[in-house]
């Protein structure tokens, strides 16, 4: 389960580090580009090792962990990109955005556009390995693109 969360964490902003450097290019720092590319480079070879092990464990445990996996990663998911994703406390604090706004904001629909777009490979890999079934669609509705629930 923990790699799975692992999992969970890096793949999101790796989403947004890449749609970072594929939209603000031409008006950002010649070195903050360079070093975004660079660790999304490095960050590839450990997601691709992520993805290839958690399915490795996840496959050789049995039915019996199966199931906790599909029951756990809707939830784990679901936790990290809002997490990752939103608008930090102190930030609201700082700045007196007010909580009804700061709350509208973080539960909107381009809030689940974009949640939905950075959690999409972990989605996709949920999918191939029969993660994501009829039944445990209510379990990953937060997640999926509007329309797809």
């Amino acid at each position: 389960m923990f790699l799975w969360s692992v999992l969970c964490g890096e793949e999101p902003i790796d989403a947004v580090q890449r749609s970072f450097l594929a939209s603000a290019a031409q008006h950002t720092h010649p070195l903050l580009e360079a070093m975004c590319r660079y660790h999304v480079t490095d960050e590839a070879r450990h997601l691709r090792f992520a993805r290839t092990y958690v399915v490795l464990l996840t496959r050789e445990g049995g039915a019996r962990l199966h199931r906790r996996v599909e029951l756990f990663l809707p939830a784990a998911l679901d936790r990290m990109t809002r997490y990752i994703l939103s608008t930090p406390r102190w930030f609201v604090d700082r700045w007196e955005v007010p909580m009804d706004d700061a709350a509208q904001a973080a539960w909107d629909e381009r809030d689940r556009a974009v949640r939905a777009r950075a959690a999409r490979k972990v989605i996709d890999l949920a999918t191939t390995e029969g993660l994501l079934r009829e039944r445990t669609r209510p379990l990953w509705s937060p997640l999926l693109p509007a329309g797809h629930e």
